[in-house]
């Protein structure tokens, strides 16, 4: 059964608070659809912007789904255990995935995917900065807070023919297949989520097979650093747009870091290719003040300087510590790592335990799970803590995490936590001096 938006007008989210989620949510309520939805009771970087935009969120099972015409559920929930999708089955409300429902409104506009292991999000919100200030008819879903925005969506009207949907295209479990893109931008492709690819090579035939979608009169812009790209780009019958880290052009960012300089190339060369002027792309780029937990500058704490972000892959930790020596050149840097899954922190353990050279210490956090796997009793961060070295320690209690930070306030030291879970709170509760209970 295909998604069909128009036989529908009270929507329930099953995980609103994902950033995709949250996104799609509010686009949906700002183009005359009644929404509200579900989750757990645990804070999420969305919860303010969900709150700005009137969505009524309950905790799961708290809410009688009576009345709903149909449930989009995130794809870390399923029926099996989700009591939301289990009453709402017996109800016989139809359920749709976010990628289902996405790929419904994309697929019928002028869609723009942005994909990659990494800076999607940058790269996405980039983009959709760049067109909206050039007066596009511009509607996106970010995977992250735009700091301009308030929040991860930006919506005019889905009607009319000209709208523009540019979109985070995700690919854990292969969620990006579902879109059929007129132009697409593929920044890297680096091994990931071996909880759904088990090998290498199946993650790079994802890419294959969404580069495939790319529409044959529409265009690729591909990062030439990586190989598997260009074998992929020779497939396609669609124009090709090339950009690599020698050949950059540098932008004045408000970001350190060679990564964030190919994001905004990556972001420039599509928004000139979609009919934008070189110097719109240009300011807008060299204005734009970027998304939450992305190299996220909270403020500081006596010398210290306290950083937040999203980095929970090696090759990520090693740009954005790379990154922070730029910025600061003279602090000492202090990472807190808060390592995303059983399935990735075990499958790249070795990996892990080279990323931190541009760090001066270490602390370790134990493992945020998510609710797609359970416990792996293998997987021991003290052992990846020990295979990091002596700059490197394990703290399992939050507020013993907090009082070590706090040694540094008053050092030359930028204090960075990254991670894919729960980490950002306790970033804000440093700043902010708050005490934590666990």
């Amino acid at each position: 059964m295909d998604f069909n938006l128009k036989k529908y007008k009270k929507i329930f989210f099953v995980g609103i608070k994902g950033a995709g989620m949250a996104a799609l949510s509010e686009l949906l309520a700002k183009n005359g659809y009644l929404v509200s939805g579900s989750d757990v009771k645990e804070k999420f970087i969305t919860d303010e912007a969900l709150k700005k935009a009137g969505m009524a969120v309950f905790e799961f099972g708290e809410k009688n789904l009576s009345g709903y015409d149909v449930v989009i559920r995130s794809v870390a929930y399923d029926i099996k255990s989700n009591e939301d999708l289990k009453a709402a089955k017996n109800l016989g409300i139809p359920i749709f995935t976010y990628p289902e429902v996405v790929a419904s409104i994309f697929n019928t506009k002028f869609g723009v995917a942005v994909a990659g292991s990494h800076g999607k999000t940058t790269i996405t919100a980039m983009l959709a900065d760049i067109l909206d200030k050039a007066g596009k008819n511009l509607n996106a879903i970010v995977g992250s807070k735009v700091n301009a925005w308030g929040s991860g969506a930006r919506t005019n009207n889905l009607k009319k023919d000209e709208a523009v949907f540019v979109l985070e295209a995700d690919e854990y479990r292969g969620a990006f297949l579902n879109y059929l893109p007129k132009c697409a931008i593929i920044a890297n492709i680096d091994y990931d989520h071996p909880d759904c690819y088990k090998t290498k090579e199946s993650y790079k035939r994802a890419f294959l097979d969404f580069a495939k979608n790319i529409s044959d009169d529409g265009f690729l812009i591909a990062n030439k650093d990586y190989p598997e790209i260009v074998r992929i780009s020779k497939s396609l019958k669609c124009k090709v747009i090339f950009y690599d880290s020698g050949n950059l052009i540098n932008f004045k960012l408000k970001f350190p870091g060679l990564y964030n300089q190919q994001n905004a190339n990556a972001a420039y060369l599509c928004a000139l290719e979609l009919g934008v002027s070189k110097e719109s792309a240009r300011k807008s780029l060299e204005e734009f003040s970027g998304t939450a937990r992305r190299f996220e500058v909270l403020g500081e704490k006596e010398k210290a300087v306290i950083i937040d972000d999203y980095a929970h892959h090696p090759s990520e930790i090693r740009a954005v510590l790379s990154g922070v020596k730029e910025k600061f050149p003279e602090k000492k840097v202090i990472a807190v790592f808060q390592p995303h899954t059983y399935s990735r922190t075990k499958k790249f353990s070795i990996d892990f335990s080279k990323a931190f050279d541009g760090a001066d210490r270490v602390i370790l956090m134990d493992i945020f799970s998510s609710a797609r796997e359970s416990f792996d009793p293998d997987v021991d961060v003290k052992d990846l803590s020990s295979k990091v070295g002596d700059k490197a320690v394990f703290i399992k209690n939050k507020k013993e995490v907090l009082d070590f930070c706090k040694k540094y306030f008053f050092e030359d030291s930028a204090i960075i936590f990254m991670g894919a879970g729960d980490i950002w709170q306790l970033a804000r509760d440093l700043y902010q001096n708050k005490f934590v209970s666990k």
